[in-house]
């Protein structure tokens, strides 16, 4: 999951790394791991003091994930 402030950490990259990893193989099926908080993130967001998300877009990694799974086709 992307808990990083910081828009140049590496670990922001790991959803889209997997998603062109599915655009360049096109494989039949992949498997997706429902990670704690994933539902409830808030793409694009940041963390607060108490450490809750902030701003962003509601459910936006499970968004991000459909668009481009229906980009692909």
């Amino acid at each position: 999951m992307n808990r990083y402030q910081h828009g140049n950490e590496l670990k922001n990259s790991l959803i889209a790394t997997s998603m062109s990893y599915v655009d360049f193989y096109k494989p039949d099926y992949f498997l997706l791991e429902n990670v704690r908080g994933m539902m409830n993130y808030r793409l694009g967001g940041r963390r607060s003091a108490e450490g809750k998300h902030v701003g962003g877009m509601e459910m936006g990694v499970v968004k991000f994930i459909l668009r481009c799974l229906t980009a692909m086709g």
